[in-house]
């Protein structure tokens, strides 16, 4: 069977026109739709992360505020320990000295007179130099074999000793040594 067109090509040509016109439209409108729900999808989770990001913000501030106090309760905590460590050492180190004092007179025997003492201390042990006059070198010896018989005077050492020639005899001698104390 054979099929004869009898419509014009032009009415054909403009409604097969019409079609594709419709057809692009409504793919438009489509498109359109497509991307104004992707937009508003974009919108809302824009305005969505606004609203979290300020309030994240906030929660920033607070915590902020937190952590400078902590950093000066942790600052004021710092000095409180460096003030109780000095406190510390002057406890420990206080009785040093009247300790070092009781043990020098504890070893010195009655001939010695102790002319000076020079000390430096380092922790609980006291570097001793001492300058003295004796009325024999018994004495001299005598006192040394008490400062070394004690456990608390180390490297103790007797530098030159010299005599009067006048009478009472006097020996004058210096004397080097290390105590350490037990505190």
């Amino acid at each position: 069977m054979i099929k004869v067109n009898l419509v014009p090509a032009d009415i054909l040509a403009k409604a097969q026109q019409k079609q594709q016109v419709f057809q692009l439209g409504v793919v438009g409108v489509g498109v359109l739709v497509v991307v104004a729900f992707i937009s508003a999808a974009h919108f809302t989770k824009a305005v969505r992360l606004e609203a979290e990001q300020k309030q994240q913000e906030a929660e920033y501030a607070k915590w902020q505020e937190e952590v400078k106090l902590i950093e000066n309760l942790e600052k004021q905590a710092a000095e409180l320990r460096k003030r109780l460590t000095v406190v510390s050492d002057l406890l420990k180190g206080r009785p040093l000295y009247a300790r070092f004092m009781m043990d020098v007179v504890k070893t010195l025997p009655g001939g010695v007179w102790v002319r000076s003492i020079n000390t430096s201390s380092a922790g609980n042990s006291v570097k001793v130099t001492t300058s003295a006059e004796a009325t024999s070198p018994e004495e001299i010896r005598e006192w040394v074999r008490r400062m070394e018989g004690s456990g608390r005077f180390s490297a103790v050492e007797i530098g030159a000793v010299t005599a009067t020639t006048a009478l009472p005899r006097v020996f004058s001698f210096n004397m080097t040594g290390t105590y350490t104390a037990e505190l």
